[in-house]
Parts: structure tokens; sequence; C-alpha cells
């Protein structure tokens, strides 16, 4: 990814991946039990595709520095 980031002239930034497809993207709370296969729930009531939930929590996540 840095290659292809680096052809396009875009900066790439490092995000800590963990338990991202545990925690709920709208109130942060984490659970082992809110990923079902494809699909996210959350007793907050949010309910989304998996890995769409993971990208919206990915894209709050401070960058690391490496």
């Amino acid at each position: 990814m840095t290659y292809k980031a680096a052809l396009a002239e875009l900066t790439l930034e490092k995000v800590n991946p963990y338990k991202t497809s545990q925690e709920s993207s709208p109130c942060g709370l984490i659970r082992k039990n809110h990923r079902r296969k494809d699909q996210f729930q959350c007793s907050c009531g949010y309910h989304e595709n998996a890995d769409v939930n993971a990208a919206f929590v990915i894209s709050r996540r401070p960058s690391l520095v490496i």
C-alpha cells in the first residue's frame, strides 16, 4: 500500500486495527458479540454491515507515527 500511495502522490496513514470489528462507530462501545458474520449490531440500536462499521471506526482513530 505504501508503494501504491506514493505512486498516486497520496499520504498513507497507519491506524491500529485492534478491535475495530467489535467497536460501535456511533457510541464507541466494544463488545465481542456485536459482530455476527457480516452484520454488526450494537445495544445502542445501531446496525450496519460489519465492514462498513469497522471502516467508520478506523476513519476516526488517530494515525500511528511509524
